[in-house]
């Protein structure tokens, strides 16, 4: 580690952090990695000072943030460090979100709780702490209902009931993903066209806004498993833009990326939630590639109090889907045919796993196997040529 270089301070070593460990080195920094067991994520080798130190253990983060003195800190893809993240910024009094901020964008009842109180067009939720209180909310609702933890990301914990049987299962894998005591969230089930946005705050103005496709898995998991690029329904930008915007006031956020799921339905849009930072499922990858942003790197030099820029300077057409398996097992391999590596219309394929390790069936974000992301001259052509090229790969599982 460089004496003469300033110190970056990266919650969290897996697949989404790899990027901006290696980007934050690029700027010159010094970084400082958390991850609890670190060792077994991919974002160790790269780390300057890698520390197995548990992201969720704010004190202990803390004691790290001042003893190497950093003059920021950073995560990106989950949430499970905004906490942590939040009280770092506060106690060291640096550039990024508050904890007040990050505990509004990881907590969804309070969440949905701010979305009410300023008007943030959002599902019907009930807040339930038992089983047969969360089947009186699911009845009082109406079936379908979403059945959610409230202090997860990655789509744990989360699943469609149609019925009191339906909601047994749904209420026990929440409660999986769930702290002991910890209350339920049950919620509207939404009919329409899911999507997204990645805006980006800086000095309390909203910089950029992307707004993405999302393709999600079919019920009961509704996990977002492909995000696209530009956005096909152009008649309600202004709209989405407004409801983002008030969206981000609501939850006081500022110098941060915010992530959001929405959906568009009879009644009008409506936000399912929003996180203080900037999305998985090659959400990064894909505005690169989309606008010419590097908005990792223009992330990274919010958090440590440098002006960024995010001037659009491109628009090309690009999607992404995640690499997935049906079935649980061993990884052997992925055969990828020759002719998809040599396509011009790849921009990248990779995977975070090795020969050896474990697959789960696809349920959650963290299933994944790898990602694929391809271009075209449209939208339409970039997703086509990303499901069939997808459909050619070949997973081998012993």
């Amino acid at each position: 580690m460089r004496q003469n270089k300033k110190n970056i301070l990266i919650l969290g070593a897996g697949v989404y952090q790899v990027p901006a460990i290696k980007k934050a080195k690029e700027l010159g920094y010094n970084t400082i990695v958390l991850s609890y067991n670190i060792e077994e994520y991919p974002g160790s080798k790269f780390a300057d000072i890698a520390l197995n130190v548990d992201t969720t253990d704010i004190p202990k983060v803390l004691e790290v943030a001042r003893k190497y003195n950093v003059r920021g800190v950073f995560t990106t893809g989950t949430d499970v460090a905004l906490p942590a993240l939040g009280k770092v910024n506060d106690e060291l009094n640096l550039v990024g979100s508050s904890y007040e901020t990050c505990t509004l964008s990881t907590n969804k009842l309070l969440m949905k709780k701010k979305f009410e109180e300023n008007g943030v067009p959002t599902s019907r939720f009930e807040i339930v702490d038992g089983v047969e209180q969360a089947k009186k909310a699911a009845n009082l609702i109406g079936y379908p209902v979403m059945v959610k933890a409230t202090n997860s990301s990655g789509s744990r914990g989360i699943t469609k009931a149609n019925s009191d049987t339906e909601l047994e299962t749904s209420w026990g894998f929440a409660k999986k993903y769930s702290k002991n005591k910890e209350s339920i969230l049950i919620e509207e089930f939404l009919e329409g066209k899911e999507f997204g946005i990645q805006a980006f705050i800086h000095n309390k103005e909203v910089k950029l806004i992307c707004v993405h496709n999302t393709t999600t898995t079919p019920p009961p998991h509704c996990v977002p498993i492909g995000h696209s690029y530009p956005f096909k329904n152009v008649e309600i930008l202004d709209e989405v833009e407004s409801i983002c915007k008030k969206g981000i006031k609501a939850l006081k956020m500022n110098n941060c990326a915010a992530n959001m799921d929405l959906i568009q339905t009879e009644d009008g849009i409506k936000i399912f939630e929003i996180g203080a930072r900037m999305g998985g499922t090659c959400i990064p990858e894909l505005i690169e590639v989309y606008t010419g942003i590097d908005v990792t790197k223009e992330c990274i030099k919010i958090s440590m109090g440098k002006k960024p820029n995010f001037q659009v300077q491109k628009k090309q057409a690009v999607a992404a889907m995640l690499i997935t398996s049906k079935k649980a097992g061993i990884f052997k391999s992925a055969i990828i045919p020759q002719e998809i590596k040599d396509s011009p219309y790849i921009v990248n394929i990779s995977r975070d796993i090795n020969e050896g390790d474990s697959v789960n069936s696809f349920q959650i974000g963290p299933d994944r196997i790898g990602e694929i992301i391809v271009k075209g001259d449209n939208v339409e052509t970039a997703e086509k040529r990303c499901i069939d090229f997808m459909n050619q790969i070949k997973i081998e599982l012993v």
